[in-house]
């Protein structure tokens, strides 16, 4: 869903999952200084990484722990060698306290995917 820009689906419909099967960690300071001051327009990018069951229920320092491990072997395969998905970051559910359906409407901030004309 997100790797297609299926914003309304991953963010809005699927908004539950959220916190249980799926979640957003920030990797990277240039991400935190930029969420300091949240503005519409706000997007960075992500990389999906499957985890092992309960590893929702964990605590947090062992969530970032558990990720850390696994985002560095992703690195060392050379998985970033690819352009890295976007994500608009306040559209994540619970980033942003205006999360409405004129917020998510926004196709200026939630882009629909572009078409490869070349394949």
């Amino acid at each position: 869903q997100l790797l297609q820009h299926q914003w309304q689906l991953a963010l809005v419909e699927n908004k539950q999952q959220w916190g249980h099967q799926v979640d957003a960690f920030v990797f990277g300071h240039a991400n935190l200084e930029m969420l300091l001051n949240p503005h519409i327009g706000l997007t960075g990018k992500w990389v999906g990484i499957e985890v092992q069951d309960g590893f929702f229920v964990q605590r947090p320092s062992l969530q970032v722990a558990l990720l850390d491990a696994l985002l560095a072997r992703r690195v060392d395969d050379a998985f970033f060698a690819n352009k890295l998905p976007p994500i608009p970051f306040l559209g994540i559910p619970g980033w942003w306290g205006k999360q409405d359906a004129g917020f998510y409407a926004n196709t200026e901030y939630f882009r629909p995917k572009r078409i490869n004309k070349n394949k």
